[in-house]
Order: structure tokens, then C-alpha cells, then sequence
């Protein structure tokens, strides 16, 4: 993302909550099923992240300024959608983000967490990306409290747990994880029911806290079918692979440099058979 220090925020906080959760919590479960559950929720966690992070988010390449719009009415230009600043007529639904100084097809919106936009292209990824979140902090929370209560004496600890708890084991700490997750769960959740509700009507957030509406007159499910399975479209931004490797440019100025060398040279000798 353009933001990485959010993107290592976000990934230092989810480690460290399930590292607690390990140590603290999933040490003291006699069941062996706590672990493989964690660890697969984790990996989904982590995968659905770095994708929506990594994936270009439907960026349109930002133009030279041309003289010609200049001479346009400003009615004319909102009309194009152009942008001022990236210097291209924008497609329908796309926005110039302030964040990333970019403008990008399909724009939802720019997100902190994982410090870039969500477009067209990672909305999908920002979708599993806060549905496997809410499931793990779900687990977590659920996990945790049945933890603290068994400390507490409120439950049998044998039932679930192993006969003697870890000496880290701490009915504070529980507590904590199981509010803090619980918090987490609710919060992604809810964020999670508006976009499956967004998603049913067919608007991104953008338009959704705008309050456009969508021209889209087929039913709720085909939008949500169209949304999961329609075939992404492919990045304008040019591939890096275009561009010289350090090493290219290296060779290509030491080639420069033997043949300037070679030139002098040349002229030298020519100028000296003149005289």
C-alpha cells in the first residue's frame, strides 16, 4: 500500500492478539482442535490482508496536462469527469483519491488498515480480508471467555481443559483478550453486514455515503453472484518488466561512455589529418 506504516500496524496488532491468544489461552485446552482452528484462521487472515494490500486497486495512470482542456468551461470538465490532477477523463465510478493521490476505477474507498484504496480490482480481497477478521475474532473472543470462566471456578476446568493450567495461564488476561476480540468481531462485523448490504444494492461506499443510487434493476442476488464471480479487469499501469534493471542502465552508461570516448578519439585523429 502507499501507506505501509498502517499496513504494519494492522499486521503487528493481529500477531500480536493471537500470539497472546496461543500462549495464554490455547496452552491450556486439553482438545488438540484450538490449534489447527487458530492457526488456519491466522493463515486466512494474513493471506486475505497481504492480497487485498498487494493487489493494484484499478489505478488509472495519471497524463501529461494538456494546453486543450485549459480552454474548456469548468460545466464541461465536471461533465467529462476529468481530474485536475491525474489529467485523465475518469470512467463512471471513479474517484481521485486524496490519500493516495491516485485516481481509481471503481473507487470504495481508501482504507487505514491495510493503507491503500479499495477499487475495483481488491474489492473482492477487502471482502475476505474483513470476513476471515470478524470469524477470527469471533473464535478468539468465544475461546477466551470460556477460558476466564474456567479460571474463575465458574465452569469445571477439566471439562475442556487440560488437569493442571499453565503457570501462564491468567484469568485477567482472558478477560481482556475475550472484550478486546469481542470488540474487534463486533466492529468488523458490522463493517462486514454494510458492504454484504452494499454489495445487495449494488453501490460502493463512495456512492453509498453520497447517497447515489444504482441504475442496476436486477435483483440483490444477482448483484452479490456478479460481484463474487466476474472475471476482474486487467491494470492499465504498465508491467515493471518494461522498465531497465539497475544493472541495464549500468551497462548502457558504461556504453555511452566508450563510445563518447570513442568519438573523441575519432574527431582527434580528424582534426589532426586537416592540419
Amino acid at each position: 500500500g502507499v501507506h505501509f506504516n498502517q499496513l504494519v500496524s494492522t499486521l503487528t496488532l493481529t500477531i500480536s492478539t493471537w500470539s497472546v491468544f496461543f500462549i495464554f489461552v490455547v496452552a491450556d485446552y486439553s482438545k488438540k482442535w484450538c490449534w489447527p482452528i487458530g492457526i488456519v484462521l491466522l493463515l486466512l487472515s494474513l493471506y486475505s490482508m497481504a492480497k487485498c494490500a498487494m493487489e493494484e486497486p484499478g489505478i488509472l495512470p495519471p497524463r501529461p496536462k494538456s494546453s486543450v482542456i485549459d480552454t474548456l468551461p469548468a460545466v464541461v470538465r465536471i461533465k467529462l469527469n476529468y481530474c485536475m490532477t491525474c489529467h485523465v477523463v475518469r470512467p463512471p465510478r471513479a474517484k481521485h483519491c486524496r490519500h493516495c493521490n491516485v485516481c481509481v476505477r471503481r473507487f470504495d474507498h481508501h482504507c487505514p488498515w491495510i493503507g491503500t484504496c479499495v477499487g475495483h480490482r481488491n474489492y473482492r480481497s477487502f471482502i475476505l480480508f474483513i470476513f476471515f477478521t470478524a470469524i477470527s475474532a469471533m473464535f478468539v473472543s468465544v475461546a477466551s471467555t470460556v477460558h476466564s470462566l474456567a479460571l474463575l471456578g465458574i465452569i469445571p476446568f477439566g471439562a475442556l481443559f487440560v488437569e493442571e493450567r499453565s503457570f501462564l495461564a491468567s484469568a485477567y488476561v482472558s478477560c481482556f483478550l475475550a472484550v478486546w476480540t469481542a470488540i474487534i468481531a463486533a466492529l468488523v462485523g458490522g463493517l462486514m453486514c454494510l458492504h454484504f448490504y452494499m454489495i445487495s444494492r449494488g453501490v460502493t461506499t463512495n456512492e453509498f455515503l453520497k447517497g447515489i443510487q444504482s441504475v442496476d434493476t436486477r435483483c440483490w442476488l444477482s448483484k452479490c453472484f456478479i460481484t463474487c464471480s466476474e472475471s476482474l479487469p486487467e491494470s492499465l499501469l504498465p508491467d515493471m518488466s518494461a522498465f531497465p534493471s539497475e544493472e541495464e542502465i549500468t551497462r548502457h552508461k558504461e556504453l555511452a561512455v566508450i563510445s563518447f570516448e570513442e568519438l573523441l578519439k575519432e574527431h582527434s585523429a580528424f582534426m589532426d589529418s586537416l592540419y
